[in-house]
């Protein structure tokens, strides 16, 4: 879906769309689009750039490589070079990209537990009226003890009731902070299975062990149509506002040439193919000019709008695209660009700034010269909604080496052995024979012919020669040579490629080691060492900024408060996951060895613990079947018992002390954020 980002409104958007200072105050279409010209030209030139900039570098030759090794096709180069029709190509790279993906597949989306969570801060910040409640409460003591005629205590003593008040305090907070954390991760998990979560992550994940670098576009807030219920009992067709994900191809994603990562350097491009449709669902969206997306639709409603690319052609192709002269052309190129622009750009076309010198983020949507939307960039750090994870990342460049690419050394190597051995085998499957014409009587016309069984009419030698009239030699087989060349090339690409064939379940190149369960795991053990570097690169360059984008985005537009608090998103799936995964088997040991140990060593809550774990790691619902009870209420008992003030249960913990003052609860309301700022305080602070 084309449709943008649908924030809300901000005071620096233009509001309508028939707003002259935003169309500038000329008619007709051409004057019209002149007073876009100083942005749109600058739009077009960085873009122009950055394309040149990209091809330079290799990259455009490099993601066709990829996608040939993929789909085991030669190079129209190499080729030339074979003389059969249709040379053997081992399917290495996409044997290896393939089991990749369904073990990173399986760690993210088939795993219980998300491959994030967000977590509070290490020291939540203490609310105000929290730290008020300390005061009070102390305040109380006193008064209470001067009341009854009771000397007051010293200052040491009275430190020392301020620090247990404020002790509980902050555990009062700690958990508050939990159940926000608890609350955001509902929500934001909720929002992503809507908004197209796990599709976009399975076709990143194939980028991400295909091409140099995966990108995902998101969360992008907008309005989605479904189907629901009406009062009357009724399906009807409704709008629901989501946060939707995108997988953007690395063939039209560009960078400007001062790029590291896509929150650094001037700006990013994401070429889009767009059809009528998707224009004419602009319109009404935040920043869009509704009088040049009416003439964009017009001009290339029917003939389209394709920016032409020397490897268009051949990405078609290998994508499974008809070409254009056969489909037609229905598609139009839109160039999004998100970055800096300068701020007298912006003022032209009615967009207010504080500074006409100062560079801004924007978001801007072109086709050719036309500005269809621009706008400044709403979110309050000015993040751009790109995000990027390299298979094998290059310090001070925003792409990487790729899996093909790293592979084909191998990859050439078994294509080349391959081709030998089948030669070979043709060779050496039969004799390979030699005649003598002299010796040959003139009645056999067909000297070509070889069949069993067949007669030779044959004459002496006129030269008194002895030697035979039909000869036959023998090719030598090396087939178990070139065999073995092969295995060398797979168990190289095992080590450069850290995914080991045994992953994809073929044990025969780890010798006795893999018959039992124990070397089993000790295999996989040493092969998520390597595992988890890649699957880091994953999280830290695609999950966790893509969920903190969508946190912050929570905290800035949704008036929910009770999902606001001092928190930071954690991907958990290069530890915590693979690590579960690994101790599946462990735990049971684990459990079987606690179970022989005397009475008493061990308390319940841990036998507990590990049973829970063992039941999630199997698929089992462990709360149900193992509730999490008495840790869990022994300590909320606890903390009433202080909050209010009263005595602790007989099976708690012993008193704090009648000398300990009674901590009334904090009023944390659920209208306030954790961090004693309000909405409105928000806003006011972009």
């Amino acid at each position: 879906m084309l449709t943008p980002q649908t924030y809300p409104k901000f005071p620096n958007v233009p509001q309508r769309t028939d707003d002259q200072s935003m169309l500038g105050a000329v008619d007709g279409d051409i004057e019209r689009r002149r007073s876009y010209n100083k942005l749109s030209q600058y739009v077009l030139d960085s873009f122009n750039r950055a394309r040149f900039s990209r091809t330079t570098t290799g990259y455009d030759a490099e993601l066709v490589d990829d996608m040939r090794a993929m789909r085991r096709e030669y190079s129209p180069e190499d080729r030339q070079l074979f003389d059969d029709e249709n040379p053997i190509y081992f399917p290495l790279t996409l044997t290896k990209s393939k089991a990749g993906q369904a073990w990173l597949r399986d760690i993210m989306t088939t795993n219980l537990d998300s491959p994030f969570t967000i977590e509070p801060t290490p020291e939540p910040r203490l609310p105000m009226d929290a730290k008020m409640a300390v005061v009070k409460a102390l305040r109380a003591y006193l008064s209470e003890m001067v009341a009854s005629g009771q000397p007051l205590p010293n200052k040491p003593a009275l430190m020392d009731s301020a620090k247990g008040l404020l002790k509980k305090a902050k555990e009062y907070i700690d958990r508050q902070a939990k159940a926000f954390a608890s609350a955001a991760e509902k929500r934001i998990t909720d929002q992503m299975l809507d908004g197209n979560w796990r599709a976009t992550l399975n076709e990143c994940i194939a980028d991400f062990f295909t091409f140099p670098m995966a990108i995902m576009y998101g969360p992008s807030p907008m309005q989605k149509e479904k189907l629901s219920w009406n009062k009357s009992g009724k399906l009807e067709k409704i709008k629901v506002d989501c946060y939707e994900y995108s997988r953007v191809s690395p063939f039209d994603f560009y960078w400007t040439s001062d790029s590291k990562c896509p929150q650094s350097g001037t700006g990013v491009f994401w070429r889009r193919r767009a059809t009528a449709k998707d224009l004419w669902g602009m319109i009404g969206c935040d920043g869009a000019i509704e009088e040049n997306i009416r003439i964009a639709i017009q001009r290339f409603e029917w003939d389209g709008y394709r920016d032409w690319w020397l490897s268009d052609s051949e990405r078609d192709r290998l994508e499974n695209k008809a070409p254009v002269f056969v489909s037609g052309m229905h598609e139009i190129d839109v160039v999004m660009y998100s970055g800096r622009a300068q701020g007298s750009m912006l003022q032209e076309i009615g967009i207010e700034v504080d500074d006409l010198e100062r560079p801004y983020e924007v978001e801007v949507w072109q086709v050719a010269d036309l500005i269809l939307l621009a706008r400044i960039n709403p979110h309050l750090m000015g993040a751009r909604p790109f995000h990027i994870g390299c298979f094998n990342p290059i310090p001070g460049s925003i792409f990487g080496a790729s899996l093909p690419k790293i592979l084909e050394p191998c990859q050439r190597g078994i294509n080349s052995d391959y081709r030998a051995l089948m030669r070979n085998k043709a060779f050496a499957s039969g004799p390979m024979g030699g005649l003598n014409r002299d010796r040959i009587h003139e009645d056999e016309s067909d000297v070509t012919s070889w069949q069993p069984y067949r007669l030779w009419q044959l004459k002496d030698s006129q030269l008194g020669q002895s030697n035979s009239a039909i000869e036959f030699y023998r090719v030598p087989s090396i087939i178990g040579e070139l065999l073995t060349s092969i295995d060398h090339n797979l168990r190289v690409a095992d080590d450069v490629s850290k995914i080991p064939a045994y992953v994809n379940g073929q044990m025969g190149s780890v010798g006795t080691v893999g018959r039992t369960l124990g070397g089993i795991s000790l295999l996989m053990g040493a092969a998520a060492k390597g595992m988890k570097e890649m699957v880091n690169f994953f999280d830290t360059g695609i999950i966790e900024p893509a969920v903190k984008m969508h946190y912050e985005f929570l905290m800035m537009f949704d008036p929910d408060a009770s999902i606001k608090g001092d928190a930071q998103v954690k991907a958990r799936a290069s530890s915590g996951l693979i690590n579960r995964e690994l101790s599946q088997g462990s735990i049971g040991e684990v459990l079987a060895t606690l179970g022989q140990m005397p009475p008493g060593v061990v308390p319940p809550a841990g036998i507990q613990a590990l049973l829970r774990e063992m039941l999630k790691a199997r698929g089992y619902d462990a709360e149900a079947l193992i509730p999490e009870k008495s840790q869990e209420q022994l300590q909320q008992e606890m903390m009433m018992a202080m909050l209010s003030g009263g005595q602790m249960p007989a099976s708690g913990a012993p008193e704090v002390g009648p000398s300990s003052p009674a901590l009334p609860a904090p009023s944390v309301t659920a209208q306030a954020p954790l961090d004693g700022r309000s909405l409105k305080q928000m806003g006011e602070m972009r």
